[in-house]
């Protein structure tokens, strides 16, 4: 009974693998793919490169068959393959490549498809295949290639190994400067003192920026404080409307000619001194001139002269002597006037005895005393400069007032004209008319604040420069074998006039990225500097020279004598 049971379980058991079996080769393809071959393929080769049976065989990168058998022939190697993959389909057109598997070897034989246009190839033909260079051919072929740039190439190489050789010398030798703290580089790297000292710069640089952001001190309200903005554009406005004396200075074409006239005088006078006429002329240049004042005191001393009979001739004398008694006379009668004045009478009289008269003047003096004392700290400076830019064709005046309640600041109010050439390729004319090639002639503001630093020999300066913002930085040179004279080496910009309207006319300088200027100037005899340099110094660079005059008044009274005396 149990052997009954077995067989059937058995029974069940094969039939399920035979229904498993069967399943499986329909899903592979069916019975047809099971006892599939494959098809024969041959293909000849001039070398195959070390190719063996059993190599694979691949077809668009697909590994579909394998390498069966490689007969040499004298001509060429034939290859048989046997593909196993039915699908494969090769086209007329189709390249069979022996080539390697890796860099560290191996062989196999890549088909690829093929063109489909031109139908599939005959598998009972033999194919015609090629070898792909073995990776040692290529490497040796790419050493041969770089072998010979090399000697193509040897003598630049040498220069360049030279070269190389000089400056690594060089820079051995800046090295062993740095060490020896020779130079900036050395001081730099190894004196203290150099690096305290910008370390020192940088924090008054930090101090003063902060400052100026706070507020403080003279250019800080200048960057925070609108009101002051308002006020100068105010004063520009009034300015341009030709109100004040600045304004007029600006607009009134009478006054331009004026100055003028007087640069032009300066100019003559100057040249006239330098060639020794008139008497400053001979004075600054005619050695002769002390003899001269040798031979009068030698006649005063012999009593030659009205000034020589005065002091030798006693007849003379007895003359003067009845003077003074006449002035004795005088005296008299004043002391009769002083009496008077004494007694209160008359209107100096009362001017004398009213103490609360005299108590007023006294007030009005001590304030007088306390402002001309503050006053008399102060340095004055009145100038007036002429500049020609050549390239530019751009002529530039000025008159200024500095003052200086320190030498360490100033303040410098002016004005400046400027006349723009009309054959200048700088600048751009609108609103002129047709075959108008008449030069322009403009009046602009000047306002600047300075700040001198180094014992006086730095100084920067910032703020309205020929009507526009601007500023400039002077280093001055003392020279000791020239008395009351200087060297000044100056760089100075300006923001360029963009379309800027002047009565009608737009004036545009071409100038990129704004007017800057280096100059060298002299300053000669107490009074006057000379100047040469360069404009436009980073846009067509033009040569540019001028003269300036320039007067000082040590405690404003003189100045303020003359403003008094043109009132």
């Amino acid at each position: 009974m149990m052997n009954g049971k077995n067989l059937k379980v058995g029974f069940l058991f094969l039939t399920f693998l035979a229904l498993l079996f069967t399943f499986t080769i329909i899903i592979k393809g069916g019975f047809k793919g099971l006892f599939y071959e494959g098809r024969t393929l041959v293909c000849s080769f001039e070398n195959v490169e070390n190719l063996k049976s059993g190599d694979k065989v691949l077809f668009a990168g697909v590994p579909v068959g394998k390498v069966t058998d490689i007969i040499f022939h004298s001509q060429y190697v034939e290859v048989h393959m046997i593909i196993k993959e039915e699908q494969v389909i090769i086209y007329q057109g189709a390249e069979f490549v022996v080539e390697d598997v890796s860099m560290l070897g191996g062989k196999q034989v890549s088909i690829s498809r093929g063109d489909p246009l031109k139908g599939e190839i005959d598998w009972k033909e033999v194919q015609t295949g090629r070898a792909v260079p073995v990776l040692s051919e290529a490497v040796q072929s790419a050493t041969t290639s770089f072998t010979q740039t090399i000697e193509e190439n040897r003598k630049n190489i040498d220069m360049i190994l030279v070269n190389l050789k000089e400056t690594t010398a060089n820079i051995n030798e800046i090295t062993r400067k740095a060490n020896r703290s020779e130079g900036s580089v050395g001081k730099f790297l190894n004196e203290p003192e150099l690096y305290d000292n910008l370390n020192q710069t940088a924090s008054n640089i930090n101090s003063l920026v902060s400052k100026v952001e706070r507020g403080e001190g003279s250019i800080g309200p200048l960057f925070n404080n609108p009101d002051l903005y308002e006020r100068i554009e105010y004063i520009t406005r009034q300015m341009h409307q030709g109100r004040g004396l600045l304004g007029q200075m600006l607009v009134n074409e009478a006054l331009y000619n004026n100055v003028e006239g007087i640069v032009i005088n300066v100019e003559r006078i100057t040249r006239s001194i330098d060639e020794g006429h008139g008497t400053l002329g001979r004075l600054v240049n005619d050695p002769g001139l002390y003899d001269n004042l040798d031979a009068i005191v030698t006649r005063l001393n012999r009593g030659e002269g009205t000034l020589g009979k005065l002091l030798t001739d006693e007849i003379l004398f007895n003359e003067v002597k009845e003077i003074v008694g006449n002035l004795k006379g005088v005296t008299k009668s004043l002391q009769n006037v002083s009496r008077k004045m004494d007694e209160g009478r008359g209107t100096v009289g009362k001017l004398v005895n009213d103490t609360s008269l005299f108590n007023k003047a006294e007030e009005a003096v001590d304030s007088a005393r306390d402002i001309l004392g503050a006053f008399k700290k102060f340095h004055t400076y009145v100038g007036a400069g002429y500049k020609y830019h050549g390239k530019q064709k751009l002529s530039v005046g000025r008159v200024y007032i500095r003052v200086e309640p320190s030498p360490s600041k100033f303040l410098q109010v002016g004005a400046s004209w400027l006349g723009f050439s009309s054959h200048s390729h700088d600048v751009m004319f609108e609103g002129k008319h047709d075959g108008d090639t008449s030069d322009d002639i403009f009046f602009q503001m000047e306002a600047l604040m300075g700040f001198r630093f180094f014992e006086n020999h730095l100084t920067l300066r910032m703020g309205l420069l020929e009507g526009q913002f601007g500023g400039g930085v002077d280093f001055d040179v003392d020279l000791p074998y020239l008395q009351d004279s200087q060297l000044r080496f100056s760089f100075e910009g300006r923001v360029a006039f963009a379309d800027t309207d002047f009565d009608g006319t737009e004036i545009d300088e071409d100038v990129e990225p704004f007017v800057a200027r280096f100059e060298a100037s002299l300053f000669l005899f107490g009074h006057f500097r000379l100047y040469a340099g360069a404009h436009n110094f980073f846009d067509r660079i033009g040569f540019t020279g001028g003269v300036s005059f320039e007067w000082h008044d040590e405690d404003i009274r003189d100045l303020v004598g003359l403003i008094s005396l043109a009132g």
